[in-house]
């Protein structure tokens, strides 16, 4: 009985004209027979809503019927004159409705009511959001409507609605990724809001304008407190809140990397601030001050995530008085939550010291109302505090996210929330590398984010699909959904880390993307694709006219081009690498079909780069794209490289020829002497003043460089995911004036810093080691010196240690050679 009459529903609701589907999928509709035809002149009322809350829902209405069917709507205010009505629930009467309707009391804010009658539409909510919302499932209905110059015809019904969960949210990734454009963000606020979520998190480390501190963020495009208010404030008229997050013990790589912020460092080269120190706490309340004041939102998120580091530096006496070092973060953190608790704001903090250490949190969560887990198995956990479930949709490691694997993910977890009662879903994109890949696509699972968590019971993937493509691309819909979901197949996913690899290093076999064919089936397979792809995006972009070139769809629908050209370049280029290898190993082939196919990857990079710098600009604040772009370019010239090198038959491994040189003969030998201080020393000699001295180095973890007694340079190994910071870890400098006639001196002091293990239970040493080469050039020979074994350390103790003999051994990272010759420094592979 239940089978049919549910039938019955599904038949008239999108059986009767003028009414198509509503996603997310409402809770209740009742059918009625016959029709409502709206005239072409239609008045909107705000009936019961003194304070006209509800404008803004009116406007929503009205953009939809202005663009759908050049109406223009006016406001009226009585009632019978009106053909839509717009009714804030007066409180004498909400209680009948819930009865009627069966309404959950609890889910009053956010649930409405849809009254379609054979006179008028009535759009009532028990408060401006969920008015707002019955707007936003009307306006859907009349978008979908196939006949716009025909009359409005909308079956009689009533819709009852409301979600499943409280809180449906996104996140973006400001500081390690990329800051979108004051546009595009406003853009993703309309998309979330559009699909009835609630929730934006701006995730900030150093993109915030701070007037306490005008270092943070310099050169990083960050936004200031004006840009945050117009955010916010359009973002209020959509019901979504914005909400900072703002960590506030590790993940500090960028604000510690500035030479002020050092001092608060755990250490040098840490990721993680110093909780022994005043200052910091003077930095995080000066900071926590000025985002409280620039964000409206009641919350603030402090972070969360556990360090392992703390305790290990200067924090380290600290630690042994209060028990160890979760005790010291679960006293950094109770500090913290009281400087937000002075601004006003309730603290949201992620699950992870929560949901590793129930018992010593135990404190710390009474203080916190709310805890995102971050895409754990974690559903038991916090049962007194039932808390949102953060999903990490993409990482930034492929050209094109899993789409696919993340819509079943999101689908699973949003009925596991509500089945369990959570209280919300939010879908989270941590990048790491160098955040390449455009945002844009994740709007896509985004949306079905917010479908998910407004009904997890029965969100209907196949009608969500057909509206999302009409609705993003509505002259190609069913050919960018085809390139939407091929592109996505895991099958026809690349890593960046494989697009950018160098063409003579043999192709990963360890990626999760590479362990199940061979290179030659994968390609293969791939190339197939590529060839089904370009079909349908022809037939895309022959829908459109000339005078569609300011048509936001248009654009949408050339970056799924650039997407193919993306996958088609690396098929490519595996292929020239296999071709490439195969000369160089057994001469097969001829060296002039090898220099063309050479030369047809520098072509097809060219014009990748130059269209990927227009949707940069496109979508984007400048921030990160120099780093991007680097990448095309040192792709560009490697490939330049070898056609040079295969030219004069010099080419040779890629891989950088120098040895790293340590104190202690391997890892099972560890000690705090040879982990922690060690200097590693270098004499030679020239017969005349160099004319040409170029050095590079990488350590392990810190060095500082003095030539002949001169201080010239240091670096830092820092746990980053910024690209700004990787590219630091490579030091590349002029060193001639330090260099002279006669013997020469290099030292390098070199520390390095201990980390605690996974399960804090042990501390894990490494070992302090360096990396070098010199190219020197005299009026009459040139050579180069590395580090091996003919350079000698000792141990920087309070006594004068000897000098003996260093030892070496691989890192296992791939670091490509240097090309003194074209002042081009090493990079490390991923």
């Amino acid at each position: 009985m239940l089978t049919i009459f549910g039938i019955s529903i599904t038949f008239l609701l999108y059986g009767m004209p003028g009414l198509a589907q509503i996603i997310p999928k409402p809770k209740k509709v009742f059918p009625k027979e016959g029709v409502l035809v709206l005239p072409p002149k239609v008045n909107i009322c705000l009936l019961d809503d003194p304070n006209a809350q509800s404008r803004f829902a009116a406007e929503v209405l009205n953009e939809t019927l202005k663009n759908q069917f050049n109406i223009t709507t006016a406001l009226e205010f009585e009632p019978r004159y009106s053909q839509i009505l717009l009714r804030l629930l007066p409180a004498t009467q909400a209680s009948d409705r819930l009865a009627r309707f069966g309404i959950p009391s609890e889910k009053t804010k956010e649930a409405y009511i849809i009254l379609i009658t054979e006179r008028q539409i009535i759009i009532e909510g028990f408060t401006p959001r969920g008015v707002f919302y019955g707007a936003v499932s009307m306006a859907q209905i009349f978008s979908e409507i196939s006949s716009p110059n025909s009359a409005i015809s909308l079956g009689q019904q009533t819709i009852v609605d409301w979600p499943d969960l409280e809180t449906r949210g996104i996140t973006q990734d400001l500081s390690r990724g990329q800051i979108p454009s004051l546009a595009q963000i406003k853009g993703q606020i309309d998309h979330i809001a559009r699909y009835k979520m609630n929730t934006y998190y701006l995730y900030i480390e150093d993109t915030f304008v701070f007037d306490s501190y005008s270092a943070i963020g310099k050169d990083r495009s960050p936004l200031n407190a004006s840009e945050i208010k117009e955010i916010v404030e359009y973002a209020q008229k959509n019901y979504v809140e914005v909400i900072p997050i703002f960590p506030t013990l590790t993940h500090q790589e960028n604000i510690l990397n500035i030479e002020q912020f050092s001092l608060i460092a755990e250490y040098a080269g840490a990721s993680s601030l110093c909780i022994a120190c005043d200052y910091t706490y003077i930095y995080l309340e000066n900071a926590l001050q000025e985002i409280a004041a620039a964000f409206s939102s009641s919350a603030i998120h402090i972070g969360g995530g556990i360090s392992y580091e703390a305790g290990l530096g200067k924090s380290q006496a600290l630690a042994d008085s209060v028990g160890g070092s979760i005790a010291l973060q679960v006293l950094h953190y109770e500090r913290v939550v009281n400087i937000c608790q002075k601004l006003g704001k309730e603290v949201l903090m992620f699950g992870d010291l929560f949901n590793r250490f129930p018992a010593q949190t135990a404190s710390l969560a009474e203080k916190t109302k709310i805890h995102g887990y971050q895409d754990e198995n974690n559903l038991t956990a916090g049962e007194a505090n039932p808390g949102i479930d953060w999903l990490v949709l993409h990482d930034g490691r492929s050209v094109y996210p899993d789409l696919e694997n993340s819509f079943s993910k999101i689908a699973q977890k949003a009925q596991e929330l509500k089945e369990n009662g959570r209280r919300g879903l939010v879908v989270a994109h941590w990048h790491q590398y160098e955040a390449a890949t455009f945002n844009y696509f994740l709007q896509y699972p985004q949306a079905w984010a917010g479908v998910c968590a407004w009904n997890a019971q029965s969100p209907e993937r196949e009608k969500f699909d057909a509206y999302y493509f009409e609705y993003n691309y509505p002259i190609a819909s069913q050919e960018a959904k085809y390139i939407y979901h091929t592109l996505g197949q895991y099958d026809n996913l690349v890593l960046w880390e494989e697009l950018w690899r160098h063409p003579l290093l043999p192709l990963k076999t360890n990626t999760v993307l590479s362990v199940k064919k061979s290179p030659i089936d994968r390609i293969e397979e791939i190339r197939q694709n590529v060839a089904l792809l370009y079909e349908a995006f022809q037939r895309a972009k022959g829908r459109f006219t000339p005078s569609d070139s300011l048509n936001p769809a248009l654009a949408r629908m050339q970056l799924l081009g650039f997407q193919i050209d993306l996958l088609e370049f690396f098929v490519f280029k595996i292929e020239s690498t296999l071709q490439l290898q195969a000369y160089l190993q057994q001469k097969t082939g001829e060296l002039a079909q090898v220099l063309m196919r050479v030369e047809g990857n520098t072509n097809r990079l060219e014009v990748l780069r130059k269209s990927y710098e227009i949707f940069w600009q496109y979508f984007n604040r400048p921030s990160g794209f120099a780093f991007i772009m680097k990448k095309f370019t040192r792709l560009l010239d490697t490939f330049n490289e070898i056609q040079d090198e295969l030219v004069g038959t010099k080419i040779g491994s890629p891989l950088v020829q120098s040895q790293w040189i340590y104190a202690c003969p391997d890892e099972t030998n560890l000690s705090p002497a040879c982990c922690q201080k060690v200097v590693f020393r270098k004499e030679f000699r020239l017969d005349s003043p160099p004319r040409v001295a170029l050095m590079q180095f990488i350590a392990n973890s810190e060095a500082e460089l003095r030539i002949n007694g001169q201080y010239v340079d240091k670096a830092e190994v820092i746990a980053a995911y910024s690209a700004h910071l990787k590219e630091e870890k490579v030091r590349f400098l002029d060193v001639k004036e330090y260099l002279r006639e006669g013997l020469n001196e290099i030292i390098f002091e070199v520390s390095s810093y201990p980390n605690y293990s996974q399960d804090f239970k042990n501390v894990v040493q490494n070992p302090a080691g360096i990396l070098s080469k010199i190219y020197i050039r005299t009026l009459d020979k040139e050579f180069n010196i590395g580090t091996d074994v003919t350079w000698n350390t000792q141990q920087i103790s309070k006594g004068k240690a000897e000098w003996r003999g260093v030892f070496t051994r691989s890192s296992g990272l791939e670091i490509i050679r240097p090309n003194f010759l074209l002042e081009r420094p090493s990079w490390i592979e991923p």
